[in-house]
């Protein structure tokens, strides 16, 4: 989507600080100032025209602020699930230590009373 057709330059901004509370009301400031920016004669089709193009405008950067919002969240979704499954391996892992660490110190304990007789 080009941002040509917004009201904002989506490179131009850190999605990050647009989705804090302050930021989506900076950025509902921003737009709705551009977007007032100028008078429509609705009178005449070239005014209507304009204030078309102009809704036009702030749909495509409502569009655009949601599709980073989403693909930030995506990014975000991508390291958690590596993560999880990190934590799954280590528990995972552990447990197979925690089920073979008993199973050896049994092994241990038969192999020592066979040395000493008592087995």
């Amino acid at each position: 989507m080009s941002t040509e057709t917004a009201l904002i330059a989506i490179d131009m901004i850190n999605i990050l600080d647009v989705f804090t509370q302050d930021g989506v009301e900076n950025m509902i400031k921003k737009i709705e100032k551009k977007a007032r920016e100028n008078i429509f004669d609705i009178s005449t089709a070239l005014g209507r025209d304009q204030l078309k193009s102009m809704s036009y405008k702030v749909a495509r950067s409502k569009t655009l602020l949601d599709n980073a919002g989403k693909e930030r969240i995506a990014e975000q979704k991508k390291v958690l699930k590596q993560f999880d499954e990190s934590r799954k391996a280590l528990r995972d892992g552990l447990d197979t230590l925690k089920i073979r660490y008993p199973s050896t110190l049994d092994q241990v304990g038969r192999r020592a009373s066979r040395n000493t007789g008592r087995g």
